[in-house]
């Protein structure tokens, strides 16, 4: 398991997901798959970002235009999507902060993918993972204050210890 670490968001943001979204159930989804960032998926992904919501994520998280097009031009950050029958269902951003620190942001998965966590794991796998390869001694989480309980718990779901919270 991979130690994350909490930042407080002083932004005022929108209520988020209630923890009463979480779901432990496995449930049976076709199969899917992970790639990079490419040009054509850029559309998917801003569309994602305020459609895929997970528990403990608010809309008021804003992409600024131009920012999932950032991540094609550094080999330390990566941009991933999880892609099923065509389709864009998940997103995960893996952003360099400092030299020894990343941050997971644009964490995102479509509704009807978001039982059982598979693809929010695989993503999230795959970014942490990356972020071992690039030599980040850290991954830390951006979350709003009133979120941050939530958002523990699920990335606990999902394999994630926390090393502390940041005010």
């Amino acid at each position: 398991m991979r130690d994350l670490e909490t930042t407080t968001d002083p932004s005022t943001a929108p209520p988020a997901r209630p923890a009463e979204a979480f779901s432990r159930k496995p449930i049976a989804q076709p199969s899917f798959s992970l790639h990079t960032l490419v040009p054509t998926d850029i559309a998917h992904a801003h569309r994602l970002h305020v459609d895929g919501l997970l528990p403990g994520q608010s809309a008021g998280d804003s992409m600024a235009p131009g920012a999932v097009e950032s991540y094609l031009v550094s080999a330390r950050e990566q941009f991933r999507v999880a892609e099923a029958a065509g389709a864009i269902i998940g997103t995960v951003a893996l952003a360099e902060l400092t030299r020894d620190i990343a941050q997971l942001r644009s964490v995102r998965v479509a509704a009807p993918w978001q039982d059982g966590h598979a693809v929010a794991k695989g993503l999230i796998r795959a970014a942490a993972a990356h972020a071992t390869e690039m030599r980040f001694l850290k991954l830390t989480l951006l979350a709003a204050a009133a979120a941050q309980s939530v958002a523990a718990t699920y990335f606990r779901l999902l394999g994630f210890e926390f090393s502390r919270d940041r005010p």
